[in-house]
């Protein structure tokens, strides 16, 4: 997994904004899986995925996200200035989580602002 974490802002509310690439694969031989969501351990999310980022994994497939995922999450976890260590919580759609092994995200001193127009109300994740 290539990644990197960030501050993000939604009006003076700080978020953690985690972005990366990964490989999708399962082993059901029957069963696409689709993840309509994720957040960094220790958090929860702050905005359910946009559609146009879910991905379906079907067997036998290996799946890469192109070209990358972002999740704005809430608390902020990491530490400013140094990298995070931690995993990705991934959720189906029948609301079932997988982790990602642990992972090194680097610190990157970008700070973006979350347009009110793209905000959502938090809540459980959307269903497909």
């Amino acid at each position: 997994m290539t990644a990197i974490w960030c501050y993000a802002y939604a009006g003076n509310e700080e978020l953690m904004q985690v972005t990366f690439a990964a490989d999708f694969s399962h082993d059901d031989p029957v069963q696409t899986i689709t993840i309509i969501d994720a957040y960094a351990e220790g958090t929860r999310p702050y905005l359910n995925f946009p559609v146009s980022q879910r991905l379906a994994v079907k067997p036998p497939e290996l799946v890469s996200t192109n070209p990358h995922m972002m999740v704005l999450v809430k608390p902020v976890v990491g530490t400013e200035g140094k990298p995070w260590t931690g995993r990705i919580i991934f959720i189906d759609q029948r609301h079932r989580l997988y982790e990602s092994e642990k992972f090194e995200f680097k610190y990157e001193e970008k700070r973006q602002a979350v347009s009110a127009a793209t905000v959502s109300a938090p809540g459980p994740p959307s269903t497909m």
